[in-house]
């Protein structure tokens, strides 16, 4: 499961996902990206097909939960090809959450913070929908892999480069990418 995740601070721009974040706001003044520690219900930046070309926007985090429930932050990678609420999304609004690395939390409640190493960049696969006129994305999660299992049993599905515009274009292969085993992530105590 992921519950929240990690954007670069106000003073901390010398990062590529700082970079984006700022392209983000300049054209999106009224948009209200938060940094630092990311919540459900804030806006982050994602990265969408938009007019044929991959795009940064700011989208609100988890879809609206049916009959007044709690937002739907996350979706699991084994059955979001059937389930009603994500199956549209999967196969024509796929994006990437951009992050710099997501937190868990272990059964003594000791908070750990995941990380890409050598990279300040963690790609999440997600869906986006538009739901009461604005839109909004879940992230999704798949079995952990052995460096993330230590923690917790699920871990976001966790996109190399150079496959984001498969994941985002081609259904075929945002299949395969559910079906692949995460990279392995650098994991630190907080």
């Amino acid at each position: 499961m992921c519950g929240r995740f990690r954007l670069p601070g106000d003073d901390d721009f010398d990062s590529e996902l700082a970079g984006i974040m700022q392209k983000v706001k300049e054209r999106y003044p009224d948009s209200k990206i938060k940094y630092g520690d990311i919540y459900p219900t804030d806006t982050a930046p994602v990265l969408v097909n938009k007019n044929s070309e991959i795009s940064p926007v700011p989208v609100k985090w988890g879809f609206k939960g049916y009959k007044g429930s709690r937002v739907l932050i996350n979706a699991r990678a084994e059955t979001v090809r059937e389930k009603a609420a994500f199956k549209d999304s999967f196969l024509n609004r796929r994006c990437v959450v951009l992050s710099s690395g997501y937190y868990e939390w272990d059964r003594d409640k000791q908070k750990y913070f995941h990380t890409v190493p050598d990279s300040d960049i963690l790609y999440m696969a997600g869906l986006w929908n538009v739901s009461g006129g604005e839109p909004r994305f879940v992230i999704i999660t798949a079995n952990a892999n052995k460096s993330a299992s230590v923690i917790h049993d699920r871990m976001p599905v966790v996109i190399r480069r150079d496959k984001i515009q498969d994941w985002i274009y081609d259904t075929g292969s945002a299949e395969d990418i559910l079906r692949t085993v995460p990279p392995e992530l650098e994991i630190k105590s907080v």
